[in-house]
């Protein structure tokens, strides 16, 4: 795998996770909701099984970042070789 196209892989993985971020930090006011009993269970559930699946493609991309980042890249073919 070429280093350009690891690292495009990798800045999608981080897409991911700063998605998921986003979601997960847009729907605490849920859980704060509930906590003080202002939300009904319907409607924290359907948040709460949103924020495990958020977390689970949050925790794989991460995942996937730390797996591309133990991957040495190839030499790009058309760096030019330096002869001493």
């Amino acid at each position: 795998m070429k280093r350009e196209e690891r690292q495009q892989l990798i800045d999608e993985q981080q897409k991911i996770v700063f998605r998921m971020d986003t979601y997960l930090k847009d729907s605490d006011y849920t859980g704060i909701k509930r906590g003080e009993g202002v939300a009904e269970e319907a409607e924290y559930q359907d948040i709460k099984e949103k924020r495990q699946q958020w977390r689970e493609e949050k925790n794989a991309a991460v995942a996937e970042i730390e797996r591309l980042k133990a991957i040495e890249p190839e030499d790009d073919d058309d760096t030019p070789e330096v002869e001493e």
